[in-house]
């Protein structure tokens, strides 16, 4: 797939998710629907092309990214291997920030803090499955 169409796929799978979860109750009730609509809508985008990182025209060039394809690159990088593609690095990823969250929720942020960074999590990790699928 070309970097617009997993852009698509994600931001379809994140609409999808959400109508799922506003039809579980699983949205926050203080914050308006459309805000976390476009929060997670955000960072799905973002997750949706996050495992081609591996390419080195990536063409979301953060700090933050930059740096991950930099480390990545000490494993021997090559687009569609094992450190971007696999379920479980990926699926691991996305376990290892929801703990880190959660773990912030005990330590120093507050619950409000804490679920609005689940939400953005939420789009992340949709984004990142709507890639791999």
């Amino acid at each position: 797939m070309l970097y617009n169409t997993h852009k698509a796929c994600g931001c379809l799978s994140m609409l999808i998710a959400y109508d799922v979860m506003s039809r579980c109750g699983m949205l926050l009730p203080d914050v308006h629907p459309l805000v976390q609509l476009g929060l997670m809508y955000t960072a799905c985008s973002v997750g949706s092309t996050l495992p081609d990182i591996d390419l080195p025209h990536f063409k979301e060039q953060t700090p933050i990214l930059k740096l991950l394809h930099k480390v990545l690159s000490l494993t021997e990088l090559k687009h569609r291997s094992w450190q971007t593609h696999s379920v479980l690095v990926t699926g691991g990823f996305c376990v290892f920030l929801f703990a880190i969250v959660n773990l912030l929720n005990i330590t120093t942020l507050g619950v409000i803090d804490v679920m609005i960074l689940n939400l953005a999590l939420t789009g992340l990790s949709v984004g990142i499955l709507s890639h791999l699928f």
